[in-house]
């Protein structure tokens, strides 16, 4: 799983330096997560117990069920709160988030670093923030996260803002000049919905 996240990180860079462009990144990124996600869903049966038995059937049952599904995601600056993009239907009030994030600022004012991730239920969803050095993730589940997939959303988000690095530092944030990688995470969700074009 390594040796994919560095693949996914150097894929960032070479979007960063111009090397590719936004339909590569979205084609090339997805099939690394594809394999990503296998490997993971593998590791999951190792640790449920291999093969599905009778007596394993109902706990393989059981978790699959309350796995949590990302169903949207939105990217806002951390500066100003201003809205970059929204993947899905997301739905968690402006007013919510944007008090978060202005949390989040004053921590990294603060304490010169961005805070762990925030995970609040919100409703019947939960919300899971992600701060970055300059824009913060904000992806709604249908379950609790767990710590594996909120490490995702950490790479993921990674990858964002070093793909992205000079629009953010810039200011130039047109959603149609940048990449998320955060649309390989969601995209069963967002199937039918608005996807950046590449």
């Amino acid at each position: 799983m390594e040796q994919l996240q560095a693949k996914l990180r150097r894929l960032a860079d070479e979007f960063a330096a111009g090397e590719i462009n936004r339909e590569q990144f979205y084609s090339i990124y997805e099939h690394y997560q594809a394999q990503l996600n296998l490997a993971s869903a593998m590791l999951d049966e190792v640790e449920v117990g291999g093969m599905p038995t009778a007596s394993n059937v109902e706990t393989i049952m059981l978790r699959k069920k309350l796995t949590a599904v990302a169903q949207s995601a939105a990217v806002y600056l951390n500066q100003g709160g201003q809205l970059i993009e929204t993947l899905g239907a997301f739905q968690v009030p402006d007013t919510v988030v944007k008090t978060t994030i202005r949390g989040i600022v004053e921590h990294m004012l603060k304490n010169g670093l961005a805070p762990e991730p925030i995970t609040q239920q919100h409703g019947s969803e939960w919300v899971l923030y992600m701060p970055g050095r300059y824009s913060t993730v904000v992806m709604t589940f249908t379950h609790e996260p767990v710590i594996r997939q909120v490490a995702i959303v950490q790479n993921m988000h990674h990858d964002f803002e070093t793909a992205n690095e000079a629009a953010l530092v810039s200011g130039d944030t047109k959603a149609a000049k940048l990449v998320f990688p955060f649309v390989a995470f969601v995209k069963k969700s967002i199937s039918g919905s608005r996807r950046p074009r590449p």
